[in-house]
């Protein structure tokens, strides 16, 4: 069976996940043991893979309504690599409970650009004053491996957003850089969803 088979028809039938159709549904799940895990959105019945999906490259997200789109979009978040832990999740009511109809799709990515519609790109002029810059119109920051999640809890709608990748465990040096980053994420997000 194939993750794309997983999902729940409605999750299919939405159109928000067509263009990953393709790259699920060539992952096979049914040697996949399913392990509980809880989060700040309730405990899961999750299975999860490791794999390279070459049209992941480009793909893009609207965190406004979790729709995927193709690459050059003018949605604001746009993936980066193609290698990719997918982990797909059934919410349960509680621990060790029965499945009571959410789900969520956790996309481990190696990075995302998150495009910025308000800012023009700049460079320096031989004074030192920013001009614009056409061979980089656009702008573009770059969060290194982060998880976007894909979720609709039983009678919600569907949502997106980016989560912190273990972040909070690590002791390295870049720890507070990448909570940092991912805390203006976070209001990045927000504001798309309202605007």
């Amino acid at each position: 069976m194939s993750l794309w088979d997983d999902l729940p028809a409605t999750a299919r039938d939405t159109g928000a996940l067509d263009s990953l159709q393709s790259p699920l549904s060539a992952i096979d799940t049914s040697g996949v043991a399913p392990h509980e895990v809880t989060d700040v959105d309730g405990t899961w019945s999750v299975r999860s893979v490791a794999v390279d999906i070459p049209q992941l490259a480009g793909l893009a997200v609207d965190p406004a309504t979790g729709r995927f789109g193709g690459a050059g979009s003018s949605t604001p978040i746009e993936f980066v690599g193609t290698s990719v832990t997918v982990s797909y999740g059934r919410h349960l009511v509680g621990p060790g409970g029965a499945e009571d109809g959410g789900w969520h799709l956790d996309l481990d990515v190696p990075g995302i650009r998150i495009l910025v519609p308000f800012l023009r790109g700049a460079k320096l002029d031989g004074q030192g004053q920013l001009i614009f810059d056409p061979a980089n119109p656009q702008v573009r920051f770059i969060v290194p491996r982060i998880v976007v999640r894909i979720m609709q809890l039983a009678g919600a709608s569907l949502t997106a957003a980016g989560k912190k990748r273990d972040a909070e465990k690590r002791k390295t040096a870049g720890a507070e850089k990448v909570n940092e980053t991912f805390a203006k994420l976070e209001k990045y997000l927000e504001q798309a969803r309202e605007g």
